[in-house]
């Protein structure tokens, strides 16, 4: 059974960016006794006491821009940024901001850890244009001299800031669980992963499922009806990664309580019923009609990107014909929504709660409908009635307008591949 991150003795604290951008001495400054590693792939740690955030593991890991570290030891670093529970990100104001930062920071948002940011300035420099970009991702951030070790305590109060607001934020699985139950977390056979098969929200969830008195198991996708088979008590709640839901969807009975973990973190952001009610409008479409597909971080667009492809291919499914399609990227709000008939959003996995309930703030004055990429792919292929099951029993959610049609799951594949293939 998993240990709550909240329970530990000791936070976890990592410290990330490229090679040469002053880790070291900002550990140093914090009091940790780091040396560089001896290797390219190497994990430097020390253990020190800060104020406001009691007995603290230092975590170092390689540059992961670093190129040497290639192979089992530069996962095992990158895997670091799915069991830390805070993370400092240090940013050279020479070097400035890259999608690595971008991507790096994506994903500790994503696993619901704190981060701040630490901008290495020398005197001379100027780290005001970085410090307002981070200031966009609402991420708490503070210029010092890395050149050498030194004071650090605006770093200390930023983290212990950050820690307060996680902690006071909803349990996921708050009002669903109790002590005493149990709680299945199902996962894909295969996935990409650095080095395990759950990932960074798949483990707070367990985090908080453990406070919350519940038992977990992680069950691969292919072990799960033999698990069911098995049982002689019902699990009280099941979180289904997206990819393999149909498949358990066949599998469990309608009274078993059925979501997905990223459906329980859109409802402790207190976005879930706005997402769902935004759903609902993608009956209402006809060809010509306006979608604006709303990207939080605006990273590399990929071949077969979700927003590009995925969701609109099925939304030309659905309505049977073409759509106007706009998109926006790399800002934390979403202005000029008006004259959309719909706004699909991604998951704004780089944004903190407040952060992403301030960008929703000028499409509930427009009144335009809203949802995001994943209640959207679940109401047009008609299983999201099912993954909200246990929130309108929770008298949290009104029950889905009757979905009088779906696309089958089995054709998803072969309606989202991209042009050309």
């Amino acid at each position: 059974m998993a240990e709550s991150k909240k329970n530990k003795k000791d936070l976890i604290i990592g410290i990330f960016g490229r090679r040469k951008v002053g880790k070291t001495n900002l550990a140093a400054s914090l009091g940790g006794k780091v040396r560089p590693p001896r290797s390219a792939a190497a994990v430097a740690n020390a253990a020190v006491k800060l104020k406001g955030l009691g007995n603290v593991n230092l975590l170092v890991p390689p540059g992961l821009d670093d190129e040497r570290a290639l192979g089992v030891g530069a996962a095992e670093a990158r895997a670091l940024l799915d069991r830390i529970d805070l993370a400092v990100v240090v940013i050279d104001a020479s070097q400035g901001w890259s999608d690595y930062e971008r991507f790096l920071l994506s994903k500790i948002r994503f696993s619901g850890d704190p981060v701040v940011a630490v901008v290495n300035a020398e005197p001379q420099e100027d780290p005001s244009a970085l410090l307002d970009l981070l200031k966009r991702f609402n991420v708490p951030a503070v210029a010092l001299d890395l050149s050498r070790p030194g004071d650090a305590s605006p770093v200390v109060e930023l983290l212990a800031s950050e820690v307060k607001r996680v902690r006071e934020q909803p349990n996921l699985v708050s009002g669903l669980v109790k002590k005493g139950d149990t709680v299945w977390v199902v996962v894909p056979d295969s996935r990409p992963s650095y080095l395990e098969p759950v990932g960074p929200l798949e483990m707070r969830l367990t985090a908080d499922a453990v406070e919350a008195g519940a038992t977990v198991s992680v069950i691969r996708a292919s072990e799960l009806r033999r698990r069911w088979e098995e049982i002689t008590e019902r699990p009280a709640l099941v979180a289904a990664d997206s990819s393999v839901f149909g498949q358990v969807l066949d599998l469990l009975p309608d009274d078993v309580p059925l979501t997905t973990p990223r459906i329980l973190h859109s409802r402790q952001r207190g976005e879930l019923d706005l997402y769902v009610r935004g759903a609902e409008a993608i009956s209402d479409l006809k060809p010509g009609d306006r979608v604006l597909i709303a990207e939080a971080c605006g990273l590399h667009v990929q071949p077969d990107d979700i927003a590009r492809v995925e969701v609109p291919n099925l939304l030309r499914k659905w309505v049977g014909g073409d759509l106007e399609f706009s998109t926006s990227g790399g800002g934390a709000t979403m202005e000029g929504v008006e004259g959309y008939d719909l706004v699909v959003r991604c998951a704004a996995c780089t944004l903190d709660p407040t952060t992403s309930a301030e960008s929703l703030k000028a499409v509930r004055e427009a009144g335009t409908p809203v949802t995001n990429y994943g209640v959207a792919l679940a109401y047009m292929h008609g299983i999201l009635s099912r993954m909200i099951e246990p929130f309108v029993r929770a008298g949290e959610l009104a029950p889905l307008r009757s979905e009088s049609r779906s696309i089958p799951v089995e054709l998803h594949d072969e309606l989202c591949l991209p042009p050309g293939m």
